[in-house]
């Protein structure tokens, strides 16, 4: 946690998108509980407790102030902190979150990288709340792609998530590199569109999020794949342009 929030306290960069994510976690997961009735997003209760993703807005923002962050501190690390509490099942299992962010340069403008890193922090709480793997893609040009793989949050350290959020290329923009990242190995293309020798299960009903400023194209090779990938897997797509 200290770590976490040292790291927070150096970087500006950090600092701009902490305060940005707030607002957009709190509309991510008022619409996480308008889509289901009885899930890990329905908040029952007003804790105690130290899980960030979890406590009040009116904590946090505390860690912000000299006078007071040294007392916000022992609140959260002693679990006094207040926060959210969730209770819930799930009725389907749900698959992995794929989140893919535009890192190129032209993300300078109107601040749209502060944003596309704040909507990847927001998708980041909801995967953790709802027990969900997750994988944080930052892309440019077509050699250029930065990840952040998490599949089980009782080993992963936030300051991973953290060091992914500073990362940015500032270069090019290849649309095809963050999609055929996703699988493993290269993906092998038939005439007709179907693949050869990949394990798609991995990928079931996953949510894939591609966040962006610009147009761009893709390949035929990579339409074809990711056309073949949402028919086997049931995989959702979802565009943000900031």
């Amino acid at each position: 946690l200290r770590s976490a929030y040292d790291m927070i306290q150096k970087y500006p960069f950090l600092k701009r998108i902490m305060r940005i994510a707030g607002s957009y976690c709190r509309a991510a997961m008022s619409q996480q509980r308008i889509k289901t009735d009885y899930g890990y997003d329905d908040m029952v209760d007003i804790v105690t407790d130290d899980d960030l993703p979890k406590i009040l807005s009116s904590e946090l923002v505390k860690l912000l102030d000299p006078a007071l962050e040294m007392e916000a501190l022992e609140r959260i690390s002693s679990k006094k902190a207040l926060a959210r509490k969730y209770r819930g099942i799930e009725k389907v299992k749900k698959g992995p979150v794929i989140v893919c962010v535009d890192e190129s340069g032209s993300m300078d403008e109107h601040d749209n990288i502060y944003k596309a890193k704040a909507i990847s922090l927001a998708m980041y709480n909801i995967a953790k709340t709802q027990k969900r793997p997750i994988l944080l893609i930052g892309f440019s040009s077509s050699s250029q792609v930065n990840t952040c793989s998490i599949t089980d949050y009782s080993v992963c350290s936030y300051t991973d998530v953290l060091q992914w959020m500073l990362h940015y290329y500032r270069a090019g923009t290849n649309f095809d590199a963050p999609l055929t990242h996703i699988l493993t190995k290269e993906v092998s293309l038939e005439a007709d569109g179907k693949a050869k020798e990949i394990e798609w299960s991995k990928l079931e009903k996953a949510d894939t999020i591609f966040i962006t400023d610009d147009e761009g194209a893709l390949s035929d090779k990579t339409i074809k794949w990711w056309n073949h990938l949402r028919a086997t897997t049931g995989m959702r797509g979802i565009g943000i342009v900031v």
